[in-house]
């Protein structure tokens, strides 16, 4: 298993590759050419020596397109209008919340379902274990990482402000790291 990091001011996120999977899957999908890696990842929340699962690999997308995605918002974060006047900054995840508690207990409204439509174009990646949204606000980058417990535990919400450019170099350089060790790995093996 190879792990790699994206550190922020009080937490990280870890992706933990899964590498006898991505070697089977990029090995089923070698139509696509030499370079091509399929890469499986768990995504953590780390907050000092504790970890939080947010995206487990049990029904994987390939991370390596997944993190071109990644890169691309967190270059260029989603700027909703009005965002501060509806949630504090790193509210994102309490509001999300919320709002599926009160869609399952069928008691949200109507301001609910418009709230909703313009936070969830923050969203980034998500799970039943939890998610990760970027955004800018008041113009200033944020990434907030939540967890969805289950019945009767805590969640955990942490957000951060970032350099955009300087993390998405650093996701950029985790991208080709996973595909030269995937490969590499690989080579060994044939």
């Amino acid at each position: 298993m190879f792990a790699y990091s994206l550190k922020f001011a009080q937490f990280s996120i870890d992706f933990d590759i899964k590498t006898l999977r991505s070697i089977e899957l990029t090995r089923r999908f070698d139509s696509h050419g030499p370079d091509f890696v399929f890469a499986v990842s768990d995504i953590w929340l780390q907050i000092g020596t504790t970890r939080h699962l947010i995206i487990p690999s049990n029904n994987p997308g390939n991370l390596i397109e997944e993190l071109e995605e990644f890169s691309a918002q967190l270059l260029d974060p989603v700027s909703a209008p009005n965002l501060e006047k509806l949630i504090p900054q790193g509210g994102w995840c309490e509001w999300m919340r919320g709002y599926w508690d009160r869609l399952n207990n069928d008691c949200n409204t109507a301001s609910d379902e418009i709230t909703y439509e313009l936070l969830i174009s923050c969203s980034l990646m998500e799970s039943r274990e939890g998610h990760i949204a970027v955004y800018r606000y008041n113009g200033i980058p944020t990434i907030e990482v939540g967890t969805r417990p289950e019945e009767g535990s805590n969640s955990i919400n942490v957000w951060s402000k970032f350099d955009s450019k300087m993390i998405t170099n650093e996701v950029r350089a985790m991208q080709r790291s996973i595909k030269i060790d995937i490969l590499q790995l690989m080579a060994k093996q044939a």
